[in-house]
């Protein structure tokens, strides 16, 4: 208002009214809390006015308060930890964490907190052993004195050791083996081989071995260098000329491909590298898990071989493993390093002597309306000037949340809080991945916003907070994810933020100390499966050639009868002296991590720029014509495309830029299907312990389609509605403070309206043929089940008032489709007890069309071997299966014995009992 302006003595003559007198907590001075602004100390009051002045705000605040204590939005400070404690009873376990306030914000939201404390950490002296050179560069990069199990590391390697490193997340597990690994650079020409299963892992590890290695003398150089899929070919090629690095970063889908150049003409530098191998580290080990840990394990036989055929010495080789969670390290140690025979070269490295900042881990409760709910935390976090990053389990969940995150600051007068958020997936361009991680370490981004990308490895001290927005999958990848956050000198931050609609995260919530004490899970493969033996056989014979005599040796007990079989097909041939060789480039027919993965580049119309990379069956999700595809710019502003046209033999692309302020977005409408295309084995028929009940298994070769068959094109707004799903007006769109049909407070949240349906003329397809299993039940057994489903439900219809969510399945389900969907979950909980596999290795399907049957089928193309074991010893997984359930402490089912993360069918028509019913059954 202009100062010169009259004044307004109407306004003045309307509020001539009586104010009812303030409390006298509203006295100048007192402390008091708003569920707005937070914690904040009263200045003084006039009329209904208060004005205060709070912690976070920059400004003083006015606000009527006899609005804000009526709607329970003001209240004295006091008052507020007395209703958190009231709520939650976690109050007290956050005091001394520096969270309180935080806490307060979130009271009535909190089911549970714990705070780990911080640990002064056992530290020594450099040694003074070391070389002058390593010990004065550590020293110019801060680096004094190390930690206890640092020390441990460089005494068993230095011993000739293998070790096996297991310490908390920013521990410092990296100077554990590159301490005595530049070391032995310096005072020899051995050379390390660093396995880093993610690429942007590679590139920051390395690069901080780079500028350590920068600061020493130029007569004692040490080469470093890195491969990725980012390196183009002639790059990597340069990397050993003239001579090759001393110690070179690369992940095991590269390394793949470069053990075929131990035979190349211009492979020298690589043959020389190989020669002179004295280290193999394999970093963030927990990563390798059911194929990709088998196709690993041959891997490093593969390597093992390229070794000594070109003059160098597997024997002599020194393995280090480094992971922050797994719950078998030195069996997957000894397995991958072929020491199963020699465990006492392996030292576990366990007990951490690191500096702790400590941590406070907040479980809220389980949320309906989980993105909203995270934009909403993520923005109190940003208002007390916290950064931190938010773990979602898709990209499109991380583009939606960054979307909810701008209308919301936006909407709460804080639009610049946005700006500082950026968005992380794997399918960024490499650059726009550097760039992110650049402005976060330089303060300029405040939340990252990203997938399973920064789950691992890369060192973002800044970080105050992580964010866990949904399970995501197991407790390994949940401890690697809380890790992200107080890896300084600060303390940490976590807040679990489970999603209702998911019975895992529901489970967790109710179970939030399995979170932090729980046992993690155990990797377990298959790296003997004659399938994909014998395409590693193939390829060792190719790029290295296998002494007949050493063929066990290199490659275990049941590489001869598969490498004769290979000599039978003519895909292997022995020479003269008595090396087996092979034909061809069987490179091609191995993906390490699964299924083959084609990539598709994202073409801009309007530039004619690619402006990032997918592989092909999320474009077939993301990018068919049609489909409402974002970005977020180098600028942080979110960029919206249509897609016009999907190339697929080009492998490329078409968007065209639309209004970014669009509220249009598309939901692909996807379908599966599993065939059986011909029997391999004759069926059978189990006999139930009910007479006449049975239970037929057919094993067969069948296809495994996914098809993306069309779209929905949708309308999302950002709006007040009622989320109680009772109420006729749940969901809809609803102004005020109030529902006026129920009376519940409203909340702000996503309404989606589908405006459009689309079906493709063909749909999309990816597709691989593997084993398959079919299971069928017989009537008998139907109607057996039925009556049991009945009897339950009867059972708890009698004993409880209402029916607990565990058991809705019972009443929404048909009794074949429970039986036969929980007996599949229960025995692929059963694999790792019956062979030598994972449960992620196989999948399991219930399809209900004439009749309700199970399909079981291997999780790769060409098998694994869990399908047919299911057929050959199905007696056999089932009292396993059975044990399990019976033993699982739970009431009708947990991710113990039941949920499963990777359900294809959202864990729904399941129960435990009844799974249970038919699995005794079998075993009878």
């Amino acid at each position: 208002m202009n100062s010169n302006s009259a004044p307004n003595y109407a306004a003045l003559i309307k509020v001539n009214e009586d104010y009812p007198n303030p409390p006298i907590w509203l006295s100048p001075g007192n402390q008091i809390y708003s569920t707005q602004h937070g914690l904040g100390e009263v200045i003084g009051t006039m009329g209904n006015q208060l004005v205060a002045i709070f912690q976070r705000e920059p400004q003083p605040v006015s606000l009527n308060w006899i609005s804000a204590i009526e709607s329970q939005e003001l209240m004295p400070s006091d008052n507020a930890k007395a209703r958190n404690n009231k709520s939650n009873g976690n109050e007290r376990s956050l005091s001394g964490s520096g969270f309180e306030e935080i806490a307060l914000g979130l009271a009535e939201n909190i089911v549970y907190t714990e705070t780990i404390p911080a640990s002064d950490g056992e530290l020594y002296s450099l040694p003074d052993d070391l070389p002058i050179a390593l010990s004065n560069a550590l020293k110019a990069v801060g680096i004094e004195q190390i930690y206890s199990h640092q020390l441990e590391s460089l005494q068993a390697l230095r011993q000739g050791k293998d070790i096996c490193i297991l310490t908390p997340t920013a521990s410092g597990k990296t100077w554990c083996f590159n301490i005595p690994i530049l070391e032995s650079c310096l005072t020899s020409n051995a050379t390390a081989l660093y396995l880093y299963p993610l690429k942007a892992l590679a590139t920051d590890q390395i690069d901080k071995l780079r500028s350590l290695v920068a600061i020493l003398p130029e007569d004692t150089p040490v080469k470093v260098g890195v491969m990725t899929g980012d390196i183009s070919v002639l790059e990597r090629k340069r990397l050993f000329v003239p001579e090759p690095p001393q110690i070179l970063g690369i992940s095991p889908d590269l390394l793949h491909y470069q053990l075929y150049a131990v035979r190349a003409k211009d492979g020298e530098g690589f043959r020389t590298f190989l020669r002179r191998l004295r280290y193999v580290v394999v970093d963030e080990s927990h990563t390798y898990q059911a194929g990709f840990a088998a196709n690993f394990a041959n891997l490093m036989r593969r390597l093992r071989l390229a070794v000594d055929s070109v003059g160098g010495n597997s024997s002599r080789l020194q393995w280090v493993f480094s992971s922050a969670t797994i719950g078998n390290p030195v069996q997957v140690a000894l397995r991958f390093s072929g020491r199963e025979a020699t465990p006492e070269r392996l030292q576990l490295v366990d007990k951490s002597g690191a500096k702790s900042a400590g941590r406070t881990i907040v479980c809220l409760k389980p949320s309906t309306t989980a993105n909203p709910d995270a934009a909403k935390v993520i923005l109190y976090l940003l208002q007390q000037n916290l950064s931190g990053i938010c773990f979602c389990n898709n990209r499109s969940a991380v583009k939606n949340l960054l979307s909810l995150i701008k209308q919301e600051a936006t909407r709460q007068g804080c639009p610049h809080l946005a700006d500082a958020v950026a968005i992380f997936y794997g399918s960024l361009k490499s650059d726009r991945r550097q760039d992110i991680i650049s402005q976060v370490k330089a303060g300029r981004i405040k939340a990252i916003l990203s997938t399973s990308s920064l789950e691992a490895g890369i060192d973002i001290p800044a970080l105050d907070w992580c964010l866990v927005r949904g399970w995501p999958g197991s407790l390994m990848s949940f401890r690697q994810r809380i890790g992200r956050a107080g890896r300084g000198n600060n303390p940490g931050l976590v807040i679990f933020l489970p999603v209702s609609q998911s019975p895992l995260d529901n489970y967790y919530t109710g179970n939030p100390k399995l979170l932090l004490h729980g046992a993690a899970e155990s990797s377990e493969f298959n790296a003997n499966y004659p399938v994909l033996l014998g395409k590693h056989l193939m390829a060792a014979a190719v790029e290295s050639g296998i002494p007949l005599h050493r063929l066990s040796h290199y490659f275990g007990e049941k590489a001869g009868a598969i490498a004769s079989a290979l000599m039978d097909q003519n895909q292997l041939y022995v020479s003269r002296n008595g090396q087996l060789w092979g034909r061809g480039y069987p490179h091609r027919e191995i993906n390490l991590r699964g299924n083959a993965i084609s990539t598709v580049k994202l073409i801009d119309s309007s530039t004619g720029e690619e402006f990032e990379e997918t592989n092909l069956d999320i474009a077939y999700r993301e990018v068919f014509p049609g489909a409402i595809y974002s970005v977020q710019n180098g600028d942080g502003e979110i960029v919206k495309y249509r897609a016009t046209e999907l190339e697929v033999e080009e492998r490329r692309a078409v968007l065209t830029p639309i209004d970014p302020n669009s509220p249009t977005f598309t939901i692909p409408e996807t379908d599966l299907e599993v065939k059986q295309l011909e029997l391999l084995a004759e069926p059978k028929t189990i006999a139930l312990s009910i007479p006449g009940a049975e239970l037929k298994l057919s094993l067969g070769w069948g296809e495994i389609k996914t098809l993306v068959t069309g779209y929905k094109l949708c309308v999302k707004q950002y709006e007040l509605s009622c989320t109680r799903s009772s109420c006729r007006s749940y969901h809809q769109p609803l102004s005020g403070k109030f529902c006026p049909t129920c009376g519940s407070k409203l909340k702000r949240i996503e309404l989606v309206t589908v405006v459009d349906e689309v079906d493709f003329r063909l749909p999309y397809c990816t597709q691989y043929k593997t084993p398959v299993v079919k299971v069928e039940v017989n009537s008998v057994a139907t109607n057996v089940i039925c009556r049991e489903v009945q009897h339950l439900k009867t059972k708890i219809q009698r004993e409880m008032p209402e029916i607990p969510p565990v058991y809705a399945a019972l009443w929404e389900a048909s009794p074949a489709t429970i039986a036969l969907h929980s007996i599949g979950h229960q025995i692929i909980f059963a694999v790792p007890l019956v062979i030598l596999s994972s449960s992620l290795d196989l999948n399991y399907l219930v399809v209900e069309q004439s009749e309700t049957v199970g399909y079981f089928y291997d999780a790769v193309a060409d098998g694994n071997g869990c399908s047919e074991a299911v057929f050959h010893q199905f007696g056999k997984f089932a009292r396993s299966a059975a044990a399990l359930a019976r033993n699982c402490s739970c009431e009708a089912g947990c991710p113990k014995c039941l949920y499963m993360h990777s359900c294809l069918q959202d864990n729904q028509s399941l129960n435990k009992q009844i799974g249970l019913s038919l699995l005794e059954a079998v075993g009878e």
